[in-house]
């Protein structure tokens, strides 16, 4: 018992450590109705993708500006951004299917 007080502790001690040192930058409002699942970022086009609902939101990484939405991605969870090919893949939940 004395071990997971002990161990509990230095877990409280250091994720209390973490949030000391993280502070908030900036702060976007994309707006719309529905939930939001993942993020994912594309170093090479700067571009953040944001499942929302049942579309992607498309923004500016460094002005924070929405690019555009890839529309009728029901259920969406994931998206990968592969510039190289001219492609991303996007995980739909709702059709257990992926959308290129």
């Amino acid at each position: 018992m004395k071990k997971i007080i002990f161990i509990f502790s230095i877990i409280i001690s250091f994720l209390s450590t973490l949030s000391a040192q993280t502070t908030l930058k900036k702060s976007t409002m994309i707006g719309g109705e529905g939930g939001w699942d993942y993020l994912s970022v594309s170093a090479e086009d700067r571009r953040l993708y944001v499942s929302h609902s049942n579309q992607v939101e498309v923004l500016n990484v460094d002005t924070h500006e929405k690019i555009g939405s890839i529309p009728d991605t029901k259920g969406v969870h994931g998206i990968q951004a592969v510039p190289a090919i001219g492609k991303g893949f996007i995980t739909s939940g709702q059709t257990n299917s992926v959308i290129v």
